[in-house]
C-alpha cells in the first residue's frame, strides 16, 4: 500500500497566502505535516547576515532576533516567500531548531529562493523543506575555507526534502547524520522516518554527493536525480554515532531500513554504498525500480555495492553486523548488466546473488582480510521498507525528468541543463566550479 501522507495550505495567523495544491509524501517520511496548520511568517528580505540578522530575513524568523516572535520552537510556522525572488547568501549556518515548521519555496515570486554561502542544519521534528534551490558555497559573502553540505539533517523524526535542487557543494550535497554531541547534548531525537522525493542532488564539486551517517534510521530516496560525482548515492554507514582513528563510537544496536526507489543515478564510480560498522546493527536496504546511466566520468559500473575497497586501518572502520539488501528492476540505461556486479570475491560473503537482465546488484570489491563479511547477503525476498509504491524502472526516466529538483515557481537554467544532459543519454560531467555566472546574475527562468 502506498505511504502518503497529504500537506495542503497552512491557515496562517501572522500573514494571509494563496492556497497551494497538497504534496503526496512517500516512504518513511509519510506522515510528517510540518508546519500545516500554524502561523504563517513571511520572509521580506534576502538580505541575510548573522551578527546583525536584518530585519525581515529568513534568520530573524528562525533565530527569534529583533522581537520576532512568529516562529517560535514550541508552536512551528510556515515560512513563505512570497513576493520575493532571488539568492540568499548566508555568512554562517542557518540552523532550524523548530519542530513543526515547513520552508516553503513554492510561495515565490519570479524565478524562486536559491541559498549560497553556508549550510542549512534540521534539528527538530515534522519539518519539511520543499521547492528551494542551494547551490553551494562558492560565491559572495558565502566563501568558506571549511568544508560545508548543502543541507544537513542533523536530528530529528519526521523529516521531508521535497522538490529541493541541491548542487555544487564545496564537500556534500546532503548530510544525514546521527553523531554524538548533537542531538544528545541537545536532548534532540537521532535522525528517522526521512524523505527525500522528488530533488536533484547533483555535481558536489569535490565529487562527493549524499551520506546516511551514524546513528540514523528509516530513509527513503524517492523520485530523485542523484549523480555527476564520483560516490554517495547515496553511502549509507550507520550503526553508530562517530568515527575517530578507525574506531566507531557508541556502536549501535538494531535495525535500520533504508530504501532507494525509482531514481535515476548518472555518471558515478560507485553508485549506491553500503556499510554497518556495529555488530549488533542490521541494515535492511531496498533498491527498487532505479535507473542507472554511464556518463562522461567515472567507472560507472557498480550500481549497489557493499563497499569496502578503500579500507584503510586506523582510518576506517572494518565492517561488522549485517547488511541485506533486496534489489528488484534495477536498469542500466544501456541495457548492459556488468558480470563484476553480480560476482562474489569469496564464498562467505554472500547467501546467493541473483542477476538478471533487470536488476544489477553489487559485490563487495577488493576486501582487506580483516573484515568480515559472513552476515552480508542479497535478499531475494519482499521489501523491508515503508512500502510506498513503486513504478517499473522502465517508466521511472519519464516521470523524473519532468519532476525532480525545484520546479515552482519555475524550473532555472542549471536544473534544465542538468535534466537535459540525462535526457540525451550523455549524463552529467564531474565538475570542480560551478557550471555558470554567478547564481544572483542568473537569468531568470520562464514562468
Amino acid at each position: 500500500m502506498r505511504n502518503v501522507v497529504l500537506f495542503g495550505l497552512a491557515v496562517g495567523t501572522m500573514a494571509a497566502t494563496a492556497a497551494r495544491a497538497a504534496i503526496p509524501v512517500y516512504g518513511w517520511g509519510a506522515g510528517t505535516m510540518g508546519g500545516d496548520g500554524k502561523p504563517v511568517c513571511t520572509v521580506t528580505s534576502l538580505s541575510d547576515d548573522q551578527n546583525t540578522v536584518p530585519h525581515g530575513s529568513l534568520r530573524e524568523i528562525l533565530t527569534g532576533a529583533n522581537g520576532n516572535t512568529c516562529c517560535t520552537a514550541s508552536n512551528g510556522c510556515r515560512v513563505s516567500f512570497a513576493g520575493l525572488s532571488g539568492d540568499i547568501s548566508t555568512n554562517g549556518d542557518l540552523n532550524v531548531y523548530q519542530s513543526n515548521i515547513t520552508i516553503d519555496g513554492s510561495t515565490a515570486s519570479g524565478h524562486g529562493i536559491q541559498f549560497y554561502g553556508w549550510s542549512l542544519n534540521l534539528y527538530g521534528s515534522n519539518v519539511i523543506v520543499t521547492q528551494l534551490r542551494h547551490r553551494g558555497n562558492s560565491y559572495g559573502t558565502g566563501n568558506l575555507a571549511a568544508l560545508k553540505n548543502n543541507i544537513d539533517v542533523l536530528c530529528g523524526v519526521g523529516v521531508v526534502l521535497d522538490h529541493v535542487s541541491l548542487e555544487w557543494s564545496n564537500y556534500k550535497n546532503l548530510g544525514i547524520a546521527g553523531y554524538n554531541g548533537i542531538c544528545d547534548k541537545l536532548g534532540l531525537p537521532f535522525p528517522r522516518n526521512i524523505t527525500v522525493q522528488n530533488s536533484i542532488l547533483a555535481q558536489s564539486l569535490i565529487s562527493l554527493d549524499t551520506l546516511v551517517d551514524g546513528d540514523v534510521a528509516q530513509v527513503t530516496f524517492y523520485h530523485d536525480i542523484i549523480g555527476g560525482d564520483s560516490g554517495r548515492h547515496p553511502q549509507i554507514t550507520t550503526g553508530h554515532r562517530g568515527i575517530a582513528k578507525g574506531v566507531a563510537s557508541a556502536p549501535q544496536s538494531g535495525t535500520g531500513r533504508y530504501e532507494a526507489l525509482n531514481n535515476v543515478i548518472t555518471s558515478y564510480n560507485y553508485g549506491m554504498q553500503i556499510k554497518s560498522y556495529s555488530a549488533g546493527w542490521t541494515v535492511l536496504f531496498d533498491a527498487v525500480g532505479n535507473v542507472f546511466q554511464a556518463g562522461p566520468n567515472g567507472n560507472n559500473k557498480t550500481p549497489v555495492l557493499i563497499r569496502d575497497d578503500n579500507y584503510q586501518p586506523g582510518e576506517d572502520p572494518p565492517l561488522q553486523g549485517t547488511v541485506s539488501i533486496y534489489a528488484h528492476d534495477n536498469r542500466m540505461t544501456t541495457g548492459a548488466v556488468h558480470a563484476a556486479d553480480c560476482v562474489s570475491k569469496s564464498p562467505d560473503q554472500y547467501s546467493h546473488c541473483d542477476c538478471d537482465a533487470v536488476s544489477s546488484i553489487l559485490v563487495n570489491q577488493n576486501c582487506s582480510v580483516t573484515t568480515t563479511l559472513t552476515n552480508h547477503m542479497v535478499r531475494a525476498t519482499k521489501p523491508q521498507g515503508s512500502h510506498a509504491a513503486t513504478e517499473a524502472a522502465a517508466a521511472t526516466m519519464g516521470f523524473v525528468l519532468p519532476n525532480a529538483g525545484a520546479t515552482l515557481p519555475c524550473r532555472d537554467p542549471v536544473d534544465l541543463q542538468i535534466v537535459s544532459a540525462i535526457a540525451s543519454g550523455a549524463g552529467l560531467s564531474f565538475i570542480t566550479a560551478p557550471t555558470s555566472a554567478r547564481p544572483d546574475e542568473m537569468q531568470a527562468c520562464a514562468q
